[in-house]
């Protein structure tokens, strides 16, 4: 199944081309941005038939979606299902993972390429960031009506703003973050949004 909810017809499961046709598009996609990304190139440099590519995706869009959010996905495994978890194991679980990821050499340029595709980055905010983002609202309102956080503040706000700062901390900087710099920056984005002793609940 792909980030857009469509799978091609009759899909093999080859787990290693997969991954090489991944992991090339998303080398040519950084590279060149969505329009200078071709199907017969990451078939090329991915060393499989263009037939390859169309049986897994009906389009190119649908392949870079999958390749981005792959990203994700091996750098968030831990996080990818957060049922059964609270706000405060959420919180301690972004500050541990997404440092890693926004240190990656390619986060920064994949994200500026991403924005600059507004058809790729629809099926990318659908398939990936829409679900993460209302699960996460549900945790901050649940975590409201247990007490954690202030019956006077509004989560969506809070959620817009720790959003916002993510996106500072990624791409409104004349250097990309170390891990060791975003985990700090997360930590005191935490504490400046009153969310700090939430810190001190949930799974160690």
């Amino acid at each position: 199944m792909t980030v857009s909810g469509k799978s091609g017809p009759g899909r093999p499961r080859d787990q290693a081309a997969d991954a090489a046709i991944l992991g090339a598009a998303l080398e040519i996609f950084i590279e060149r941005g969505a329009a200078g990304t071709t199907v017969e190139e990451v078939a090329k440099r991915a060393g499989v038939a263009r037939t390859t590519l169309y049986r897994r995706w009906t389009s190119k869009n649908e392949l870079l979606a999958d390749a981005v959010a792959s990203v994700r996905l091996a750098t968030e495994a831990a996080a990818d299902d957060w049922r059964g978890l609270s706000l405060p194991d959420v919180l301690k679980l972004t500050i541990k993972e997404v440092p890693r990821l926004m240190a990656q050499p390619m986060a920064r340029p994949l994200a500026a390429q991403l924005l600059a595709a507004p058809e790729l980055f629809k099926i990318y905010y659908d398939g990936v960031l829409a679900p993460r983002m209302a699960a996460f609202q549900l945790l901050l309102d649940q975590a409201q009506r247990d007490g954690l956080i202030p019956r006077s503040v509004d989560t969506k706000m809070l959620h817009a703003m720790m959003a916002g700062a993510f996106t500072n901390l990624l791409l409104l900087r004349t250097e990309p973050p170390t891990e060791a710099q975003a985990r700090a920056y997360l930590r005191r984005l935490v504490a400046a949004l009153g969310l700090k002793e939430i810190l001190r609940q949930g799974a160690p």
